[in-house]
């Protein structure tokens, strides 16, 4: 009995404070252009580089962030050449920022399509649907979710310090 009273307890404790972490809020994202070079970091020399963009746009009378990145070198598993193109649209409400769709074009040096990728977050029907080279799968969608795409961005524009815990869903693209 003692047991079951515990385990409830904890169970209380857990759920209490789940429900008291914060909203992942962001100070405004900085728009326009950057680029980045990543390094092998055994010889030094460039794998691969890629260029940001990030602007402020509406949809349906409500503001967005559009977001995309065109980049080109040496990536992967298999470290062969590639070129890619990521674009997502965000939308923006009193700090949050929410997912809204993503897309990302991966091609081979030969021009090829060698991944294809598409999530569509829907907050108000809670689901997210991604769809990787043509398979879909459907997941949850849960407050505070947040794509791969713009954690850079969400991070750099955090405001640490503030106190309170917080804690998000990461939406890979390798969900």
């Amino acid at each position: 009995m003692r047991m079951i009273r515990l385990i409830a307890v904890i169970s209380i404790l857990l759920t209490a404070s789940l429900c008291t972490a914060d909203t992942l809020k962001t100070l405004p994202i900085e728009t326009g252009k950057a680029k980045i070079i990543a390094y092998d970091k055994s010889t030094g020399n460039p794998r691969w580089q890629s260029t940001l963009s990030t602007i402020k746009t509406s949809f349906n009378g409500k503001p967005f962030y559009y977001t995309e990145e065109n980049g080109k070198g040496n990536f992967g598993n298999n470290n062969s050449y590639k070129t890619w193109k990521v674009t997502g649209y965000y939308q923006i409400s009193a700090g949050v920022v929410t997912p809204y769709e993503v897309k990302q074009t991966m091609k081979d040096a030969g021009g090829k399509t060698v991944m294809s990728l598409e999530k569509s977050y829907n907050a108000k029907e809670g689901k997210i649907v991604c769809d990787v080279n043509g398979s879909a799968k459907v997941f949850d969608f849960n407050k505070n979710t947040i794509d791969k795409d713009l954690l850079g961005r969400v991070l750099a524009n955090f405001p640490f310090g503030t106190g309170g815990d917080v804690n998000f869903y990461l939406m890979t693209h390798e969900p």
